[in-house]
């Protein structure tokens, strides 16, 4: 896809994948242009290279480049389609494309990877672009999260190779034609999108048949491939595991060796599954084993995964969360990492629509915190469905220690409670609010 001397307006800018590909097309030399509600992190980083953003859908209108027929327009998910821009260049006669579609457009000419999966694609992503630099081996990868030992969301570092997150809301994988693909989980989830959870299933099936050369799966997808897990008869499984505050030290087991004694260096048993996925398919790629194991000592994380801080003598998490089975993966970690300590969650729900369908797994997992407070849902994209809140939620929390509260309260309820271990769970603006506990 020739790139330069072309001119973008992303709408959504500031999420984050539409954030890699608005850097990437800076960074190939095009005319990047974007819109969001208000500034973020991701919003001032692409400012800082030179992407212009607009934060009011009306001042479009002052803006030559913004208003020209040859702009092409990249919009995401979280974009409604009574947004004025949007509205628009569809009079206009603007070329416009949705985020999956533009996406599958980069990679697909590439020899692409694609991570699919209800939890643990941004990890695994994560991981997996990780080995293959340590391998010296020529990428391009999008992120649905920062890479601490990068600082970015995006790696440009060649293209012989695209990693990418393959998503399932809106039938979005849908769109890729990778070489090499995995599916990490299937869990219910975007039942606004999908009729049922066997519709969901099918729909991963679909993506799976996508894949054109090696498909990996974790042990309980019920589809053909390659298989990986903890304890088990897979084609490549782990086994000896010992845990402590630092990682794990494991054994490996793969098609044709076993490798003894590897550390890798992050906590939770989920973490490891994502490793093991990374592992299966950097090898079935062709990746050099030594390096593929080396690297797992050195992978620094992802912003908003399991980021553990220090303030004063407690503990705080902060993890992108937003799920039932994602809040359990939490707390079992919490709880085989500091078992002897008092635990506190906040978690901001994540859309109503969510909240609605899962609402009472979403109840039994956060029940099992010793203090639980909710913040209000995060609409992101929604509008409000009429009975579903926050209120609602903590009614279902067998829990006597729960409150419903504002985010300004996080930092005196952290000073004040006796708790040591506080995780702040959500995929909305939670995560703010840790840097404003820790700038004290």
């Amino acid at each position: 896809m020739i790139l330069n001397n072309k001119t973008f307006c992303l709408l959504g800018i500031g999420g984050i994948g539409m954030s890699s590909i608005a850097k990437y097309l800076k960074l190939k030399g095009s005319d990047v242009y974007g819109y969001d509600r208000e500034k973020n992190n991701m919003t001032k980083s692409l400012e800082k290279i030179g992407v212009q953003i607009i934060y009011d859908d009306l001042i479009y209108i002052n803006n030559k480049k913004l208003t020209c027929t040859n702009t092409i327009i990249i919009y995401s998910s979280a974009i409604p389609e009574s947004n004025k821009m949007l509205m628009f260049y569809k009079k206009n006669g603007n070329i416009i494309k949705k985020r999956a579609v533009f996406l599958s457009e980069i990679c697909n000419d590439i020899c692409t990877i694609a991570i699919a999966g209800t939890h643990g694609k941004t990890t695994t992503s994560a991981i997996l672009s990780h080995m293959f630099l340590y391998d010296k081996k020529k990428i391009t990868a999008f992120i649905g999260g920062v890479l601490r030992n990068y600082e970015s969301n995006l790696i440009l570092k060649g293209n012989d190779f695209c990693i990418v997150e393959a998503d399932e809301f809106d039938r979005s994988f849908l769109y890729l034609k990778p070489e090499y693909g995995c599916i990490t989980s299937i869990d219910k989830d975007h039942l606004d999108i999908y009729e049922s959870e066997k519709e969901l299933v099918k729909t991963y099936k679909k993506f799976s048949r996508l894949i054109k050369n090696k498909t990996v799966l974790e042990d309980k997808i019920p589809f053909q491939g390659l298989k990986y897990g903890i304890n088990s008869n897979c084609d490549y499984n782990i086994s000896n595991i010992k845990s402590s505050k630092k990682g794990f030290v494991f054994d490996l087991k793969t098609p044709t060796k076993i490798y003894k004694s590897i550390f890798f260096n992050q906590i939770g048993n989920h973490n490891l599954s994502n490793a093991l996925c990374a592992i299966t398919l950097a090898d079935q790629i062709g990746l050099n084993m030594k390096n593929i194991l080396k690297s797992l000592s050195s992978f620094s994380g992802v912003n908003r995964r399991m980021r553990i801080f220090k303030f004063k003598s407690k503990l705080i998490i902060d993890d992108y969360a937003h799920h039932p089975t994602e809040i359990k993966f939490v707390f079992e970690t919490i709880q085989s990492t500091y078992f002897n300590k008092e635990n506190c969650v906040f978690f901001q729900p994540h859309l109503y629509s969510r909240t609605k369908f899962l609402i009472e797994e979403f109840a039994h997992e956060l029940s099992r915190f010793d203090n639980i407070y909710l913040l209000d849902i995060y609409p992101a994209r929604e509008k409000k469905i009429n009975g579903i809140s926050s209120k609602l939620l903590l009614s279902k929390i067998n829990n006597s220690s729960k409150e419903l509260i504002r985010k300004n309260q996080i930092k005196d309820i952290i000073k004040k409670s006796n708790a040591k271990v506080f995780a702040l769970l959500g995929a909305g603006d939670i995560g703010v609010e840790v840097n404003k506990v820790l700038l004290q």
